[in-house]
């Protein structure tokens, strides 16, 4: 065989195999992200995972208003979430049981909000709880 045909032959193997590799390495990374899109999420999933990136215990059955929505590409998650306690006692029981509000920052807001900068469980990048004066809390966090 001449030595152009070989080098021919080993340009067309080199470049398959390139090609395998990089398809291999596309589907490792990014399939997992594609396959769990925001739309794939039911409610008690996105629950689950706020709960687990902000460190929270589950919210007590006496909560109300509770909302939950997921925003970002199939490359980041984010969940925003609201609930509004009935009375103080059970927002106090519910941040003593949830371990993210035990090494939290703390900001206080003008109008009495009192923002928790929470340090993400999970795998989450940012975790962020407002607990409002009217005993209502919004949720932030998100991983990317």
């Amino acid at each position: 065989m001449k030595t152009k045909t070989k080098w021919i032959i080993g340009a067309c193997f080199s470049s398959l195999l390139v090609f395998c590799v990089v398809g291999l390495f596309v589907l490792w990374h990014f399939l997992p992200a594609i396959l769990l899109s925001p739309r794939s999420y039911s409610s008690g999933q996105m629950w689950s995972i706020t709960h687990e990136w902000t460190r929270t215990a589950p919210l007590p059955s006496n909560a109300s208003e509770i909302s939950i929505r997921t925003e970002g590409s199939d490359f980041t998650r984010q969940f925003l979430a609201t609930a509004r306690f009935k009375d103080a006692s059970s927002l106090e029981l519910w941040m003593s049981d949830s371990p993210g509000f035990k090494d939290a920052d703390l900001t206080v807001e003008a109008d009495g909000s009192k923002i928790y900068f929470i340090k993400p469980g999970g795998g989450a990048l940012f975790a962020e709880i407002t607990v409002h004066p009217d005993l209502r809390i919004e949720i932030n966090t998100y991983w990317s």
